[in-house]
């Protein structure tokens, strides 16, 4: 490694540095809590994310394995605020555990580290580098609670499934690589320009399980199974950290295969393409509608997301339009941001002994705490689309451009599952304004946890109400791929 590869890595070994830094913190100054792991923590993601906001080195690290562009770095502060969240969350969360689960600290940054090694990598190698080093760091931590079965079992089928799709995605890079002859994809983009791969099966098989081992990480129908169970076991904080942070990561690694590795071949796959986003959306909403779990419901929620930036991507090819490009990335910023605001609430009303999902058990709490309800109504109405929320613009500007396009009838279906899901976001308004409480829960809310709930609602009123600058740096971001489109 060269000083030059360092520097333009500096946002990833910043968070690499900090993850080891809470291990050293930790052997070697034990004390009681873990404010001071969160506060070394803080300190080395908020160093990773001025390096990543200042930065304007760009550049190819490792020989081209890594790219140090615009879109890797809007991906970086993204998955950093994910982070910070993140542990604000979790550090409230596992605070009444009778053992201080201190291990949670290091595996989210190196789960980070996995995540922005995804955004960044300019090889199918490196892809898969960072892909496990995020997911054996989130398998550990959907287990975390071994005292609970749900947990466990959380963790365990996370492990079984994910390492399932890793060999699919693993085996679609070796066919890919034996008939380009390359896992960097600008070379692969070259050779595939240059010869044509129509009727090459090898090709295709290797397209076809890249596709299913990526489909599985961004929860892609029929790929999705693993989505409610390990929610629904994993704690909280770390529900909320695979919403968020997995599905962006996922969705980068992606952009990334299509746009620069793969772009000749949008008019071959593109149709592949809209009957897995029409699936995924509409799977994703129908069953959402039965759910009365919350995070089962916020699972379900994430397939059909996914259904609708698949949408975005149907929407630049062939063309590899921008505006289509900028919206994936504005809506992957939002999402995260609603995503965590949801399961915030999740941590916010657990205890020991165990966490309170039934969406029942949240009536009448705009009596006892209007401002969290206020904040959850802002999650709930972003997550629908509902003006004036960030989540709104997201919609608006993935569909636009599929419109723009040609998907007409893609656009449609898109708003009508859109509709639909209205109706299971709305009923948890309803429950908390026009409900009366069942019982005397939500006595005693952590107030860090709610400042960061009403921290992630004014920025998605923000960004609703004054969308360009995100929008912008949306668009810097597509600009590092600009010979792709």
């Amino acid at each position: 490694m060269t000083w030059s590869d360092a520097s333009l890595i500096a946002p990833i070994l910043w968070v690499t540095l900090g993850g080891v830094a809470v291990l050293m913190t930790d052997a070697f100054w034990r004390r009681a809590g873990t404010g001071h792991l969160t506060a070394v923590s803080v300190v080395f993601l908020t160093i990773a994310a001025i390096y990543a906001a200042r930065s304007d080195a760009s550049g190819s690290a490792f020989a081209g394995a890594l790219a140090a562009d615009s879109f890797s770095a809007f991906f970086n502060l993204t998955f950093i605020v994910v982070a910070l969240i993140t542990l604000a969350l979790g550090s409230s969360y596992f605070a009444d555990e009778e053992q201080p689960l201190v291990e949670f600290f290091p595996l989210v940054m190196f789960a980070t580290v996995g995540m922005m090694v995804m955004a960044a990598a300019t090889d199918m190698i490196t892809i898969f580098l960072g892909l496990e080093t995020m997911s054996i760091s989130l398998y550990v931590l959907a287990a975390l609670q071994r005292r609970s079965i749900l947990s466990m079992e959380a963790g365990f089928k996370y492990l079984i499934l994910g390492a399932f799709s890793s060999a699919f995605l693993l085996y679609g890079m070796a066919l890919l690589y034996g008939s380009t002859g390359s896992t960097h994809l600008p070379t692969m983009a070259t050779a595939i320009q240059g010869v044509g791969f129509d009727r090459d099966l090898l090709f295709w098989m290797g397209w076809g399980f890249l596709l299913v081992g990526l489909g599985f990480k961004i929860a892609m129908v029929p790929f999705h199974m693993w989505t409610p169970d390990v929610y629904d076991g994993s704690p909280a904080p770390v529900a909320g950290f695979m919403a968020a942070g997995v599905k962006a990561a996922s969705f980068a690694a992606m952009l990334r295969v299509v746009w620069t590795g793969l772009p000749a071949l949008g008019d071959m796959w593109i149709d592949m393409l809209v009957v897995f986003a029409v699936v995924t959306m509409t799977a994703g909403n129908l069953i959402a509608l039965a759910q009365s779990n919350l995070k089962r419901m916020l699972a379900y929620s994430a397939i059909a997301h996914a259904g609708y930036l698949l949408v975005g991507i149907v929407a630049t090819t062939p063309s590899m339009t921008d505006p289509a490009a900028r919206g994936i990335l504005f809506y992957l910023m939002v999402y995260a941001l609603m995503n965590l605001g949801a399961f915030a609430l999740i941590t916010l009303v657990s205890s020991r002994e165990g966490e309170k999902v039934d969406l029942a058990g949240f009536a009448g709490l705009a009596r006892r705490h209007p401002v969290i309800s206020a904040c959850v109504t802002v999650f709930m109405l972003s997550l629908a689309g509902i003006p004036p929320t960030a989540g709104f613009w997201g919609k608006v500007y993935v569909f636009e451009a599929a419109v723009r396009d040609g998907h007409t009838v893609l656009a449609v279906i898109a708003l009508l599952n859109s509709a639909v899901a209205m109706f299971y976001y709305l009923r948890v308004v309803v429950l908390m304004y026009m409900r009366e409480p069942e019982d005397e829960a939500y006595t005693g809310l952590d107030p860090q946890v709610g400042a960061a709930m009403v921290v992630l609602a004014v920025a998605l009123l923000w960004i609703g109400l004054f969308p360009g600058p995100m929008a912008e740096l949306a668009r810097q971001g597509v600009s590092a791929l600009a010979g792709s489109f």
